[in-house]
């Protein structure tokens, strides 16, 4: 008999918390100025995140004909979709920035990233979509960048938040000499808001 109600009891606390992975996994996406879930206050549209490398770490492009390097990049996003209880949060890209290159970097378009929530933690993956730049070194010119959604990486939700920017950078036009795809390397640190933490709406 003791048996039988321990069993039963074990049962209950998985089935409760299969019913809480459910609803979390149902909820939207907000980027959230407190650490709580389902979040309290939400930064709206608008809102401006600004992003610039982690002080004392490079950018690595590897576009296969040369490794690109940059010591100073820069990105503002403007939040255009806030999330909601079923959405996601979008953001463009009012400036897209790079510096200290040993190449030529060149910013075709901007972009723009959706932020995806990942469920009972204060993180999201981002998806990256229409960001398109030239490289150009010792004669040799690549262009990467794809106007469908790609995988760019993850963010973590902290006081002082990061962009961890790493994914496969598609080609689109260039010489055999270019790499395909290449391959995107760099931290970002969010200078503001903070703190910024993805949570449930």
């Amino acid at each position: 008999m003791k048996l039988l109600k321990e069993l039963s009891l074990a049962i209950s606390g998985s089935l409760a918390l299969v019913a809480v992975l459910a609803v979390s996994s149902a909820s939207g996406t907000v980027l959230c100025a407190n650490e709580s879930s389902p979040c309290t206050s939400p930064y709206g549209v608008g809102t401006e995140i600004k992003e610039s490398l982690v002080p004392g770490t490079s950018l690595l492009i590897e576009a296969g004909f040369a490794n690109i390097t940059c010591t100073e990049s820069s990105i503002i996003n403007s939040i255009t979709n806030a999330g909601s209880s079923t959405g996601t949060v979008k953001s463009t890209h009012k400036t897209l920035a790079f510096g200290g290159c040993n190449a030529t970097v060149t910013v075709l378009k901007k972009g723009e990233t959706e932020w995806h929530w990942e469920t009972l933690s204060r993180n999201a993956t981002l998806t990256e979509i229409g960001t398109e730049v030239t490289v150009s070194l010792f004669g040799t010119s690549c262009v990467y960048g794809s106007s469908t959604a790609k995988d760019e990486g993850t963010f973590t939700g902290l006081v002082q938040p990061v962009v961890h920017d790493t994914h496969p950078f598609p080609k689109t036009s260039g010489g055999f000499l270019c790499a395909n795809p290449a391959n995107f390397v760099a931290s970002y640190e969010v200078t503001s808001p903070t703190p910024m933490y993805a949570a449930s709406s």
